[in-house]
């Protein structure tokens, strides 16, 4: 699975279940036995080739889906691969050391051996080069989690800003409520009696504008007639 994230192809070999009706040139999506989508790709064969084939490419990548080294490498574990790293480390030694003391032409001892060398040499700094890879993988995935949990206490901080920030307006909006009520309070019992004292005054100025134009000696004289009117009428 690994090594079709990097590029490889599906072949015969690999193939475990397919479905009915499938034609060469459409869309295929490879998945694994957990169910998991692993590329899309173009199907190569029909349904009855793959049933009847050993051999062959089933089908080539188009879209690469999932990440690269989520399940572990395991090509270059085969017999074929294992047998050449042996000659390598161990037979590629014995053939160095017998060239070497063999009184045959130097010229040609010394390309072999530095055909060895190099070859070592390479193989050396692939193996650094993937290391190196998947400490950068492993980084960049360590560092999207860190900003991940950064961004969650960004927006928590946030949030208790926001509720201590509503906390003080209401507070504040109580305490100015009561100051207004208070305020009321105190100015409702002002008017009544501000009222009652303006109605004295103007009755006082009233009566004695009538005394100082004489009315109110003729209203005395009008209830004086009155009287006498009465009077008579109650004696007839």
């Amino acid at each position: 699975m690994n090594a079709i994230c990097y590029g490889s192809k599906l072949m015969i070999p690999r193939l475990l279940r397919f479905e009915k009706d499938i034609e060469v040139g459409e869309e295929v999506v490879l998945m694994t036995t957990k169910r998991e989508a692993i590329v899309l790709e173009i199907a190569q064969m029909t349904t009855t080739v793959m049933a009847t084939y050993d051999h062959g490419v089933v089908a080539k990548i188009k879209k690469v889906v999932m990440d690269w080294d989520t399940y572990p490498r395991k090509w270059g574990l085969g017999p074929t691969t294992s047998m050449k790293k042996k000659l390598i480390f161990e037979d590629w030694d014995a053939v160095v050391a017998n060239l070497a003391a063999a009184p045959t032409e130097t010229a040609i001892v010394e390309k072999e051996i530095t055909m060895v060398e190099r070859r070592r040499k390479r193989k050396d700094k692939i193996e650094e080069v993937e290391k190196e890879k998947t400490v950068k993988v492993k980084k960049v995935k360590e560092a999207g989690v860190k900003e991940v949990e950064v961004q969650k206490e960004k927006k928590k901080k946030k949030k208790k800003e926001e509720e201590e920030g509503n906390d003080a307006e209401t507070e504040e909006k109580t305490e100015k409520e009561k100051k207004k009520k208070q305020k009321q309070k105190v100015e409702v019992g002002s008017p009544k009696t501000e009222k009652s004292k303006k109605e004295k005054k103007s009755k006082e100025i009233e009566e004695a504008s009538d005394v100082a134009n004489g009315k109110g000696d003729v209203g005395a004289d009008k209830s004086e007639k009155e009287k006498k009117k009465k009077n008579k009428d109650a004696e007839e």
